[in-house]
């Protein structure tokens, strides 16, 4: 009687560890353990709600490689992130002497327009 319990205690705890283990997430994979890296607009009111416009890096180089910015310039590889506007940008190298260029991508309209300065 004592060995049957000793099972069924056993048998319990192992399909409690596999349910945890399940819920905890443990199974996935490499690429889905990854941390993303957010840009996120303050809200501008004090009282008001936490804001839900936010860009991750990744769509933000996406959407900066398929705009006018890569067409006239090549990209840097350095990403900055303003809360207050609510945009990521980059800077772009241009053949213009005396001139700098970004790339700033907006996160709630999600589109990218280069601001050039001379």
């Amino acid at each position: 009687m004592e060995k049957e319990n000793t099972m069924l205690r056993f048998w319990i705890f192992f399909c409690l560890f596999l349910i945890v283990t399940a819920v905890s997430g443990c199974s996935q994979s490499a690429d889905s353990q990854k941390e993303e890296i957010y840009c996120v607009r303050k809200a501008k009111a004090k009282h008001s709600l936490i804001s839900k416009e936010r860009m991750n890096l990744t769509e933000a180089k996406r959407i900066a490689m398929s705009s006018e910015c890569s067409e006239i310039g090549t990209l840097k590889d350095s990403y900055r992130c303003n809360e207050l506007e609510g945009t990521w940008s980059t800077p772009v190298d241009i053949d213009v002497e005396g001139c700098s260029a970004v790339c700033v991508v907006d996160i709630a309209k999600k589109e990218a327009k280069l601001r050039v300065q001379c």
